[in-house]
């Protein structure tokens, strides 16, 4: 219990590079493999694609990392669209 209390805090309240968006999507993953509720991940991926510089940080690796989690969103039972940014034309109904 001990060491729960001294671990490091993660905060990403900024993104400012295309590696802390990297770190960010890491953190993210192993928190949905672990025991987060998929709504954190929803709050996450919309903070992480209202940043006004997104598309300056996303790369092939990053936009695979995001669609991964989103689609691992869906699988889950969130009922979210696709977000054009990373899946091309919106999703046909």
């Amino acid at each position: 219990m001990a060491g729960k209390k001294n671990a490091k805090k993660e905060e990403f309240t900024s993104i400012s590079s295309q590696a802390e968006l990297k770190n960010f999507l890491i953190s993210l993953q192993d928190k949905l493999n672990g025991d987060a509720a998929p709504i954190y991940a929803v709050s996450a991926m919309n903070h992480i694609l209202n940043l006004p510089n997104i598309y300056d940080f996303l790369d092939t690796e990053t936009r695979e990392m995001m669609r991964a989690i989103w689609l691992k969103l869906q699988a889950s039972g969130a009922n979210v669209r696709q977000p054009p940014i990373l899946f091309g034309e919106a999703e046909k109904v």
